[in-house]
């Protein structure tokens, strides 16, 4: 039976990290805590009654609901269950989840069995005999001892980078569902759209019949026909296109579902004005930057950044690794262990290591570029919940103005109408009317559609609903 224990080390090496860490001191070894940059302060950002109004105050987790469509609904429900780009997302996260788990792995001892037996036969007079049966079990185990923190502080860049993962699903999520939702609002513009194109193709058959009776009395030129023929023939081909762009959208929308293009149909109806309006925030909310995905992500892709900074400085610090191994004797049950053997290894070499000081350099280069790359998703977020807002804001008051032009031209046709049956205006004029009603009513219809998609793009840009974050106390827990 033998037993050693053994170590070895650079005196010199250990003699100056030891000094080192002496006198500066164990918490600063690995540079300053975590804080979050400035970034440029919107004074105007939530003021209501005196106090700051939350995101959950204004936007409910599946906020598409308020729509108020249950088509929509269902399409949005299957994208999310079967979507392919949200399941690519998902296990990006989980690969993701795997390195955190390898890195907490790091932090515990890696200890391997290795069993065995043998056996041993020779032939003595011609007949076989045994002379050997005998198992043993070998235990071996190698242990580096986190002295300064640095298997910790790369456990806690995993654990970001890991949140980054999940925020980069939540982004993939909203961008699913505002493009389902989109996308159907689309198909019912393009609803819309068609029927009043049908219209237009009546009105423009109905005039052509008088043109042609005009003609017949030699009222009008042989040209006017066929000025109002070309005008059908224009009316024919939009709705050719408006048909081929709406089945563009269905065959998107199915992908969109995980679907092959071409198993979807979405049945023509007209309820876009119909369609439920949600109103907007009348102030932002002041926790908005807590929620948006894309800004969760790269706070953590600055936190993962901060945390390699701090093991690349620790690669400096000597490192304490421990080596054991064990084995049984000639019998697993006669005897427990036969030998065994500790080594602790301490190595200070890291501090003379110009490879070491290159990569605390390019770390530290790297945490800059994600500052820089935080504040601009800030400012990118602040810039698009505006837009968004004045957007809305405008398509809103356009549509208002459109909506009263519509009445002012009902009027005039109900008008013409009556005047048409005493005989005191012509069948032209009141079809000069309709076709520009007709026409307004498109506008608002396109104003209504232009509405949801502003309203979509907003509580995207609001954050849609996911709770709020701050990445530095959740990589901590």
């Amino acid at each position: 039976m033998s037993h050693r224990i053994s170590s070895s080390y650079t005196l010199p090496g250990l003699f100056a990290c030891i000094s080192i860490w002496l006198i500066s001191g164990c918490s600063g070894l690995a540079g300053p805590e975590y804080q979050r940059p400035e970034v440029p302060e919107k004074p105007n950002w939530s003021a209501l009654e005196g106090r700051e109004v939350t995101t959950s105050e204004v936007i409910q987790p599946e906020w598409w609901r308020g729509f108020g469509d249950t088509k929509l609904d269902g399409l949005v429900d299957q994208a999310i269950a079967d979507g392919l780009d949200l399941r690519i997302l998902a296990l990006r996260m989980e690969q993701s989840g795997l390195a955190v788990r390898n890195a907490k792995g790091d932090l515990l001892p890696n200890v391997t069995l290795s069993p065995s037996r043998t056996m041993g036969r020779e032939f003595q007079g011609g007949n076989e005999s045994k002379i050997d049966d005998s198992e043993a079990l070998g235990l071996n185990g190698a242990w580096e001892i986190d002295l300064w923190g640095k298997l910790r502080k790369q456990r806690d860049a995993a654990q970001a980078n890991y949140k980054a993962s999940e925020m980069d699903w939540r982004g993939g999520y909203l961008t699913l569902v505002g493009a389902v939702a989109n996308k159907y609002f689309l198909i019912r513009q393009f609803d819309q759209q068609i029927d009043n194109q049908k219209a237009s193709q009546r009105y423009g058959e109905q005039l052509l019949e008088i043109y042609k009776a005009q003609f017949e009395e030699g009222m009008v030129a042989d040209t006017t026909i066929r000025s109002q023929q070309a005008e059908i023939n224009r009316i024919q081909g939009q709705l050719v296109e408006q048909n081929r762009a709406r089945r563009q959208a269905e065959l998107e929308l199915a992908t969109l579902l995980g679907q092959p293009a071409g198993a979807l149909s979405v049945e023509p109806a007209l309820v876009l004005k119909n369609i439920q309006r949600i109103p907007a925030p009348q102030v932002l909310p002041a926790d908005m930057l807590a929620r948006r995905p894309d800004v969760l992500r790269a706070e953590y892709d600055l936190l993962a950044a901060h945390h390699l900074v701090g093991v690349a400085r620790l690669k400096r610090l000597p490192t304490l690794k421990l080596d054991f191994s064990a084995a049984t004797g000639a019998s697993v049950m006669s005897q427990f262990l036969d030998s065994w053997k500790f080594a602790f290894t301490l190595n200070g070499q890291g501090m003379f290591d110009r490879n070491v000081r290159r990569e605390i350099r390019g770390a530290e280069v790297s945490r800059k570029i994600a500052t820089e790359t935080y504040r601009r998703a800030v400012l990118n977020a602040v810039q698009e919940v505006e837009v968004r807002l004045n957007n809305l804001n405008a398509r809103q008051e356009q549509v208002a103005v459109l909506e009263d032009q519509v009445m002012q031209l009902e009027t005039v046709r109900n008008v013409r109408r009556a005047r048409l049956a005493e005989g005191l205006v012509s069948q032209l004029e009141l079809f000069d009317t309709e076709r520009e009603l007709l026409s307004a009513q498109q506008g608002v219809m396109d104003g209504y559609g232009q509405i949801l998609t502003e309203t979509v793009e907003l509580y995207k840009a609001l954050g849609g609903g996911w709770p709020a974050e701050t990445p530095a106390d959740v990589v901590s827990r």
